[in-house]
């Protein structure tokens, strides 16, 4: 009953922290390998001028994996926002009503 909700409550803090934590982790995630994207890019067009065509053209393709892998990096994130919110707004509610 009361020490079962506020068990309950305890348990959906702990989701809610590790939740903004994997969130974080991805963020940080998606700022390296945005940088690693543009590296990509850059000694893409560097081997363009320097007349090596086709590892340019590797750079890219592997830029586009990349690319993809931060567009799913995206779609996590955005779904550990939404999770995040749906827990911290069942904790207040289950606040209100207990009135812990």
């Amino acid at each position: 009953t009361f020490d079962r909700l506020r068990e309950q409550l305890l348990q959906l803090h702990a989701e809610a922290d590790l939740t903004q934590s994997k969130a974080n982790s991805a963020r940080v995630r998606l700022m390296r390998l945005t940088e690693a994207a543009e590296n990509l890019k850059k000694r893409a067009v560097v081997s363009v001028r320097m007349g090596r065509e086709n590892e340019a053209v590797e750079l890219l393709v592997q830029k586009k994996k990349l690319t993809n892998a931060l567009e799913n990096i995206k779609e996590r994130i955005e779904l550990l926002d939404k999770l995040s919110a749906k827990i911290s707004e069942v904790m207040t509610c289950s606040f209100i009503i207990s009135g812990i």
